[in-house]
């Protein structure tokens, strides 16, 4: 129904709920915004879903470390340890990154 779009597209932080506030307000929104909080904004959420896999990843890496001290199992993963490193160095600088370009595309807000 008409009154269920209307609705969605009030909903806060939303791309066109902030464009129609700047609208309203007649400030300007710049690229970095639009881009924040458009593909972005995707962009982020599929990185926490990545992050998510590869948490439950570890967790059964060390998992599988313990079974091993148990006796339960007899092989380790192949050395993994230092692709976790890396890959977990990886998404605190995508993290990292993301908090900083968030910042300055919103600090007006």
């Amino acid at each position: 129904s008409p009154s269920q779009k209307k609705a969605k597209s009030k909903s806060p932080g939303s791309v066109s709920s902030v464009l129609k506030t700047a609208d309203d307000t007649n400030e300007t929104v710049g690229p970095l915004e639009k881009c924040v909080l458009g593909p972005f904004d995707r962009l982020c959420s599929l990185a926490i879903v990545l992050n998510v896999a590869f948490i439950f990843i570890q967790l059964q890496y060390q998992g599988s470390l313990g079974g091993i001290q148990l006796g339960v199992e007899v092989e380790p993963w192949p050395d993994v340890s230092k692709a976790f490193t890396a890959i977990e160095i990886a998404f605190n600088a995508f993290f990292g990154i993301e908090l900083a370009l968030r910042m300055a595309a919103l600090r007006r807000r």
